[in-house]
């Protein structure tokens, strides 16, 4: 079985012999994304900026990479076309 070690753990949990251990402190992945970042930049513009850098393996994970600010732009625009298309549309009938 491929599974067996996650079976037996999971046997192991029911019974009370392993406990869960969860640190609350432990910051999340993006967090430690974040913090990397701003590491790496100096603190420049609290990580807020692309770093250019898209070797880095945490490039494409990083919040304000280039590839996602365009998307948001580009997101962003479209939101705006569709409400001047529904103003006019809406003008459009008024006048009939």
């Amino acid at each position: 079985m491929a599974n067996s070690g996650l079976e037996e753990y999971r046997r192991k949990l029911k019974e009370g012999l392993v406990e869960k251990t969860r640190d609350k402190n432990r910051p999340s992945a993006i967090k430690a994304i974040r913090e990397k970042c701003l590491d790496c930049m100096n603190g420049y513009k609290e990580g807020r900026n692309d770093c250019g850098i898209e070797k880095c393996s945490l490039w494409y994970f990083m919040p304000y990479n280039r590839i996602r600010t365009e998307k948001r732009k580009f997101k962003k625009m479209e939101k705006e076309k569709q409400v001047v298309s529904e103003i006019e549309r809406n003008l459009q009938n008024e006048k009939t």
